[in-house]
Order: structure tokens, then sequence, then C-alpha cells
């Protein structure tokens, strides 16, 4: 039982919060000593002398902007750097970032090259945190959903985060802040959420990695690798493109190292043999996570490149704790990739799961990721096509003249019979709405007019989202013709 009681008063005209000591028998002081450290004391009559009852701040991350702007603070273990970059933002200062002074916090992604006004900006959900500092907030309405106050942020450019707050007896409260995002604590105890106002490419980047509707459907085999090329058709770093299929993947967090091997066994039962790697080991391949070995960072977690002892090169993810993802849900996701096996893939070799660290361990690519080189967004029109369809583009229907695959599925979708042309061995494992998006997308993607064609980031977040998608205009390359070689018939249940 507390020695007392708190009380928080928001009216108009003033703010601030009383402590009651209900049991007359107790004698209890507030002091803050010469450091600034506040404690609270209780006299021992038997001992003559004030006992501390608890003192604040206690941890680094107690400490007021520990971590500087746009940052989080969590001390889950004394041993490690408890400060982490908000979604959509970098260290500012890596150098010092790297030996563990998060004093210079972090700044804005592509700070210089895209806007978050106007530009197909969104937001961001950080869960579970202790809100920052309120001296750059206001209030703005009461009473609101939470998409009402998303929709006031949104129109406001200098509106960096909102939070939904509920006041007893008032409902729920818009909270808004205007400036630096300072002072973020993660508290396991805490159910405060904090919308990150974010660019266009990080909104992308993190519907694809929150496994969204559109995406869920194209993981059915043989859906799944228009997930992975979408993935890296976007993201300008190859380690990125290659480590963003697993879509934030967390392990339960446990220390003790028994546990690890129980987990070890769990996951290693039902899927493909993985290997696990202690945390000295991943530490050793990679310098300490030195930024000499850095090789992308994005919204849920960085990626380095690391030496193993037997001299093998990998590329290490080291999840940030600001992704948000479930036990559970990194278990299944590791299941799922470990049986997955295509020479456009990575492969997974492993992972960690200790003192609060979730690291996922790929091959590393030296020639840099296939993002590098299928970037045309006719390319991947043909690719989603073919993925639909179940069909190569290089063969013809035997027609008069002749049509390629994209030709007679434009003609399937003149006549509103487009789902016809889907790969009749998934049977009912489809949902024809999806299905008929995605051919809609790819036949936008192969319109004869380059300057129809959509851009790679207007097809993921078409991919991504219930959004109003353009009727397609006639594409390109409808029939082929062949001096050389005989009409190759296409049967409809011939597949590739």
């Amino acid at each position: 039982m507390s020695l007392y009681t708190s009380t928080f008063v928001n009216d108009p005209d003033e703010k601030y919060c009383f402590y009651t000591v209900p049991d007359d028998s107790y004698l209890l002081r507030l002091i803050v000593d010469h450091s600034g450290v506040t404690k609270a004391l209780t006299w021992r009559e038997s001992d003559g002398w004030w006992k501390e009852y608890w003192k604040y701040p206690q941890f680094e991350c107690h400490y007021y902007g520990n971590c500087g702007a746009y940052s989080t603070c969590e001390l889950a273990n004394v041993n490690e750097f408890g400060c982490a970059c908000l979604p959509g933002f970098e260290p500012k200062y890596p150098l010092e970032w790297s030996t563990r002074d998060g004093s210079g916090g972090c700044v804005r992604k592509r700070l210089h090259t895209s806007s978050v006004c106007n530009h197909g900006e969104g937001f961001v959900k950080v869960e579970n945190v202790i809100l920052p500092d309120t001296s750059a907030a206001a209030w703005v309405h009461m009473s609101k959903s939470r998409a009402d106050c998303e929709l006031e942020c949104k129109r406001n450019c200098s509106c960096s985060a909102y939070a939904v707050i509920v006041i007893p007896g008032k409902g729920d409260g818009c909270l808004n802040w205007y400036k630096e995002l300072v002072d973020i604590r993660y508290d396991r105890s805490e159910s405060r959420d904090l919308y990150v106002r974010v660019d266009a490419y990080e909104l992308v980047d993190a519907r694809a990695l929150a496994g969204t509707a559109a995406l869920r459907f194209l993981f059915y085999f043989p859906m799944f690798p228009l997930c992975f090329f979408s993935c890296f058709s976007f993201c300008p770093l190859s380690p990125c493109s290659l480590v963003q299929l697993e879509a934030k993947l967390l392990l339960g967090d446990e220390d003790d190292g028994e546990a690890d091997r129980r987990e070890q066994k769990k996951v290693n039962s039902t899927s493909t043999e993985l290997e696990y790697f202690k945390l000295s080991t991943i530490t050793a391949a990679t310098n300490n996570f030195s930024p000499a070995n850095k090789l992308g960072q994005g919204g849920f977690g960085s990626v380095c490149k690391g030496l193993l002892a037997n001299g093998k090169e990998v590329a290490i993810k080291r999840l940030s704790r600001s992704s948000g993802q479930g036990t559970e849900e990194f278990k299944n996701e590791v299941m799922v990739i470990a049986k997955l096996q295509h020479r456009n893939l990575v492969k997974l070799l492993g992972y960690c799961n200790q003192d609060g660290e979730q690291i996922l361990i790929y091959e590393y690519l030296p020639n840099k990721s296939l993002d590098s080189f299928l970037f045309h967004v006719f390319s991947f029109g043909v690719m989603l096509l073919e993925i639909v369809s179940g069909k190569k583009n290089n063969r013809f229907y035997q027609q008069d003249p002749p049509l390629t695959l994209i030709g007679y599925v434009w003609e399937l979708w003149k006549q509103d019979k487009a789902l016809e042309i889907v790969d009749p061995s998934l049977n009912e494992l489809y949902h024809p709405r999806e299905a008929s998006k995605c051919i809609q997308i790819g036949l936008l993607c192969v319109q004869e007019d380059v300057t129809d064609r959509p851009s790679m980031l207007a097809v993921i977040f078409m991919l991504s989202n219930e959004t109003e998608i353009p009727s397609p205009k006639q594409p390109a390359f409808l029939f082929r013709k062949s001096d050389n070689n005989p009409d190759i018939p296409l049967d409809v249940e011939d597949g590739q």
C-alpha cells in the first residue's frame, strides 16, 4: 500500500498535482537535493532518522531529453544503449550515437529531398510510451475520434505528432505537438500511443512491413515473389530491400540461456533448421555494430554487414524496439520465411534473442540486391501479370494475330472477364477482389504511353491501401510475330 495518494488537476485556469498522506501516523516529506534529484523521505521513529522512500530520476531515461529530439529511451538493461530514433528519423551524429551518446538526438531522413507537407505524408504509431514534453503541445479538440485528430494534425504542416488522450468526464481529446518531440520514454505499464508524422516514403515502408491486407493476399504461394519484389523495388539500400521481407520480426524477450535454447528448439521443430547465434557472436562479427559496417537504416531497425568467425559474410538486421511487433507474430514469420526458398530470395540463416536484442541474420549479397537492376515499372507489371496467371509472357496464344500474355489479359479486361486469367491451381485460395486489383495494377504498369505508367511508389501505395485505382489504357506489345518459330499455343491449364 502506498504511503500517499496523488491527484492531478487539469482545468482552464491551472494545472497542478497534489499529494495526500491518508495515515497521520506517517511523516512524509519531499525534497530536491543539490544535484536536482527529487526524494520522498519517511520518518522512522525507532531509528530517529529519515529513510528514503523513493527518488527521481533513478535511471538514465529519467533524465530530461537523455536521447535528444525525435527519439525514444528505454532502459531494458543497464548494459544496453537505450536510445532509438523514431520511425522516419536517423541519428543526427552517428559517431556519437555509436559510442552510446544519444544526446544529439535524431533528424528526419531525406530531410532535404522529401517533404512532409502535402506530399503524401502520414503517421506511424509508436505504442506504449510516455508522451513527449507537452510544452510544445496544445489541445485541439475534445470528444474527437482518432481519425479527426489525425486530420487536424495533417492540415497543419507544423504538427509533428499527435495523441488521443482520455480525459475523465470529458471524453477523448486531441493533443498535437508543433515542435521537436523530446523526452519520449518506453514504459510497458503505459498505454499511450503517439502518432508521428513521416514522409510518403516512410509511410509506404511502414505499411508494407505492417502486413496490410493487400500484401497478405500476395503472400499466398505463388504470389509470394510479388511481396519481395515490391519491397526491393522501392527501398534504395540493397540490404534494406533484402531484409524488409521479414517484416520486423521480434522474438520473445528472455535472458536465460536455457530459455533461449527452448525457444530455438521450438522454432526449429516446425521450420527449416535455423542457427541460433549468441549476442557475443553478433557483436564480434559487427565490431559492436560499428557505423563503418552499417549498410542501411529503416523505420524498424538497422542493417549491418558482419563477418563470422568462419569467414562467412552476413547481413545482420538489428530490430528496433519501436517496431512494436509481438512474440507470436515473430515466431510465425520466422517459421514461414525459413521454409521459403527461391533463387531470388535472400536466405534467412539464423536469429538471436538475448539481453533484449532481437536480431536476424541473412545471407549477404556483395554485388547489390536485385533492386539495383530490376526497377522498370513495365517489367514489374509483366511480372505481376505472370504471377497472377501462372503463365510466362514469352508464350502466346494461337489467335490471328497471336496475342502476348499482356494482349490476352487486356482482351479479357475489356470484356470484364479478367479473373479468367487467374492461375487455376490457386482454386479458391485467393480473393477475387484482390486478384482483380493486381491485374488492374499490372495493366497500368504496361500501358503503351510511358507517361501514363505509375511510379513504383504509386504501385506500392495502391497495393498496400484501399484506394481508387484508375482504369488502364491500352498496353504496349499486344501482339507477337515470329518468322522463325511457329506460334506456340498456350493452354489455360498450363502453368509456369
